[in-house]
């Protein structure tokens, strides 16, 4: 099964989606912020991060920094969500969002990160 690591600081959103994800097939591991995810992906070497961009303590943009400077996560794909708008480099889904588009978005970033 491929290891997701989600990164959400509100245990009810996090719970529908790992629920969500669980039923297609993926293993998915929870942080509640950034240093506790950071401390999970060194652990679990996710395939894929699904992160809140908002969140108290180390937001998601400086989690994704960090991620990048750990060895083998320079290319770690991740997914940023947030209800504010984004301009980053990383793929992006704004809150609310349908749990099928980020599915969708997960399957195809993994298959294009595989390739």
């Amino acid at each position: 099964m491929t290891t997701l690591l989600l990164v959400e600081d509100e245990s009810d959103i996090a719970a529908v989606l790992a629920d969500a994800l669980d039923l297609y097939g993926y293993t998915v591991v929870l942080a509640s912020g950034g240093h506790d995810a950071l401390d999970r992906a060194r652990k679990h070497r996710p395939a894929l991060v699904i992160t809140d961009l908002m969140m108290p303590g180390m937001d998601g943009r400086e989690l994704i920094w960090r991620l990048r400077e750990i060895p083998g996560f320079e290319a770690l794909p991740v997914i940023a969500i947030s209800a504010a708008p984004y301009a980053g480099d990383e793929l992006f889904l704004r809150k609310p969002f349908d749990v099928k588009d980020l599915v969708s978005l997960v399957e195809r970033t993994i298959a294009a990160h595989r390739a």
